[in-house]
């Protein structure tokens, strides 16, 4: 009796895997478009799914695969469809929740995904929600639950228009062409007054362009830029997630920015300071100073293009400038050692390891994307430095 209720566990963990959809016309739903409604529906749409920590145990938010079967049914419904971003332009905008528990006695994982729709002006225009089950697939068959939570969504998104009928759709393609309706703004639609987490950036040019750490502002759908307590709309220019290094645009014309030296290196010793915006809630409103040295040419294990430097940091602190005494730019702060990581590894702290991305890199970043900065040879002393640091330092607040 034992080895059969082994068998039957071992069978339901491991069970055959499917083969992922990659067509959404293979993708069977009980719904039908009615009504004369024929896909591609000419309009663009954006999607956003909710990253919301599932409140029991036992549940998970198939993040990932949800956005993954979105795309896929979305791109064949509409003209064109993408995930939520600040630059993003829509007629339909899909918020899609899914919460997914296993099935302990038959197996499979059961989803419920919701979705909302709303206009470009802001406007619900639709609600529903439908289940879905990765029939006879094992539990670590992620490939099932991406098909069933594709039929998930076809099904949804064929009801939505179902509902909206022909004549609401021409409506809407009329009014999305003639720009009728402006588009919503992003923070209005988020219904957000405090961001999702906070970074640091500083102006690199006179015109408003700001250097952050690209993990700052990884999945913000909308970005803002606080300086001297005034909230600064800002839009992504560059990222580049490989190197963690991005620059976003805002239209505030400032008087102070980062000067950079002519064929600078990481000087070992060398005496460096940060000016950022650590611990967001907790500290002031007002950049913070903490001095160090570089201590290491490399970054962990190391790495090129990075260095390792002893000014205390904390989150918050990323995207923030690291300066040297007489007030050029050394590199961009990138990452810190974490403490409890190093604790349950090897049963001691590391203190002040901390990593910031150097200037050969950053420059090399900038020209690739033809953003302009000033390079100088003349120094300045350490207060002019910190004092000017003040000035071109900001918060970027990342909403989502």
């Amino acid at each position: 009796m034992y080895k059969v209720i082994i068998l039957f566990i071992f069978i339901s963990l491991v069970a055959c895997q499917a083969t992922p959809v990659k067509n959404s016309s293979d993708v069977v739903t009980e719904k039908k478009l009615t009504g004369g409604l024929k896909t591609p529906i000419q309009l663009p749409v954006a999607f956003y799914v909710d990253k919301s920590k599932p409140k029991k145990r036992n549940e998970i938010n198939f993040i990932g695969k949800l956005e993954e079967a979105t795309q896929l049914i979305a791109d064949d419904m509409f003209t064109s469809a993408e995930k939520l971003s600040s630059n993003s332009d829509f007629q339909y905008l899909f918020n899609l929740k899914v919460i997914s528990t296993w099935d302990r006695f038959w197996g499979g994982w059961r989803s419920n995904v919701e979705m909302k729709a709303v206009d470009r002006g802001g406007k619900t225009i639709y609600t529903g929600s439908t289940s879905s089950k990765s029939e006879g697939a094992g539990l670590y068959d992620f490939d099932a639950v991406y098909n069933s939570l594709a039929s998930a969504v076809k099904e949804l998104m064929v009801d939505f228009l179902n509902q909206q009928g022909n004549a609401s759709i021409s409506e809407a393609i009329n009014s999305y062409q003639a720009k009728k309706i402006p588009l919503v703004s992003f923070k209005e639609l988020l219904q957000a007054s405090t961001p999702s987490s906070t970074g640091t950036g500083f102006f690199i040019d006179k015109e408003g362009s700001v250097v952050t750490a690209a993990h700052v502002i990884d999945d913000c759908v909308y970005i803002e830029v606080m300086h001297k307590g005034n909230r600064i709309p800002a839009g992504v220019h560059h990222e580049s997630r490989l190197i963690d290094l991005a620059v976003i645009n805002t239209n505030y014309k400032n008087n102070h920015h980062a000067l950079l030296r002519n064929n600078a290196e990481p000087v070992l010793g060398k005496q460096v300071f940060v000016a950022s915006f650590p611990l967001s809630g907790l500290l002031s409103d007002f950049p913070s100073l903490t001095v160090g040295n570089i201590s290491s040419k490399g970054g962990l294990k190391g790495a090129k293009g990075s260095f390792q430097f002893s000014a205390p940091v904390q989150p918050g602190s990323s995207g923030g400038a690291v300066v040297d005494f007489n007030g050029k730019l050394v590199g961009v702060v990138s990452a810190s050692l974490n403490q409890s990581t190093m604790l349950s590894k090897t049963d001691v702290t590391a203190q002040n390891l901390n990593f910031g991305v150097d200037l050969s890199l950053l420059t090399k970043f900038l020209d690739k994307k033809d953003v302009q900065y000033s390079t100088v040879d003349s120094d300045v002393n350490f207060e002019k430095a910190s004092a000017d640091a003040v000035e071109y330092t900001n918060q970027v607040l990342c909403y989502n």
